[in-house]
């Protein structure tokens, strides 16, 4: 028997990796935020800082859902940026247009 697993689309690797993101990041800055001096990890605020994580995280997963129907079919809400090497020099492409 052989068991196939289909590809991750970009959408949800660009979505998990938002969430994972989100998540350390903000553990790391209520774990960190008040530390004044030497703390024992045992004295840190776990349970207030794995809320706050989660609540940001959950927020950041609902925003990249709704961000979904714009953007190149990425989590994100603008397109992505393109940048082509043309004759040694760098190139950058805007996907915005100008006001008329």
């Amino acid at each position: 028997m052989q068991i196939t697993i289909p590809p991750i689309p970009p959408f949800l690797l660009d979505l998990g990796e938002r969430a994972v993101k989100t998540f350390a990041g903000t553990l790391l800055t209520v774990l960190t935020g008040g530390i004044v001096g030497t703390m024992s990890l045992t004295s840190l605020p776990w349970a207030e800082a794995l809320n706050t994580a989660a609540g940001t995280t959950v927020v950041s997963i609902i925003f990249s859902l709704a961000s979904a129907q714009w953007g190149d079919k990425t989590a994100s809400l603008v397109k992505q940026v393109e940048y082509k090497l043309t004759g040694g020099v760098k190139t950058l492409s805007l996907p915005f247009r100008r006001a008329r």
